[in-house]
């Protein structure tokens, strides 16, 4: 019984110390990344961003009015550019087409610095992530909007209903 307890007190220091040393990875680089991205805001160099590489955006397929929602999303993650997308969206900025590119480009590469900084802290090499995710995120939204969109395999993107909040009262 003995030999039971003493494994079992092992196994719960064992778990503790890793999950509180994989917290504290976590918080050393979300934090610092955080109060960049912050400065980045206040001094606008996302749009700064957006003018150099919405020429690249037009090339896969995205109108101008979505880069925006888009960059907001890669850069700072999922939570935010729905934020911003949502409301492109009850404006009629953008059409709906547009988004389902933003949200196929958005599942491959959201929050790009923040996921990519915390998988290379657990000995993934940052620069291979990094650029894998892009260059996916852009071949398989050029694919996307070149096959589906493009040769109407999806007729019915205009008849999708996205959402209404009447239903949702």
């Amino acid at each position: 019984m003995l030999f039971l307890d003493t494994s079992i007190i092992e196994i719960l220091k064992e778990g503790l110390l890793g999950a509180f040393s994989n917290i504290w990875k976590m918080v050393y680089i979300i934090i610092p990344l955080m109060i960049m991205l912050e400065i980045a805001k206040y001094y606008n160099w996302v749009y700064k961003i957006i003018k150099f590489i919405q020429p690249l955006l037009k090339k896969i397929g995205f109108e101008d009015n979505v880069v925006v929602p888009l960059l907001i999303g890669v850069i700072f993650g999922l939570l935010y550019g729905s934020g911003v997308m949502i409301d492109s969206v009850e404006e009629g900025e953008i059409s709906k087409k547009d988004i389902t590119l933003v949200l196929v480009f958005l599942v491959i590469c959201h929050s790009i610095f923040e996921d990519t900084f915390l998988f290379s802290s657990l000995g993934v090499n940052f620069f291979v992530l990094f650029f894998a995710r892009i260059a996916g995120a852009v071949l398989i939204t050029y694919f996307f909007s070149r096959v589906f969109i493009k040769k109407n395999k999806l007729k019915d993107l205009e008849n999708i209903k996205i959402f209404n909040h009447e239903d949702s009262i």
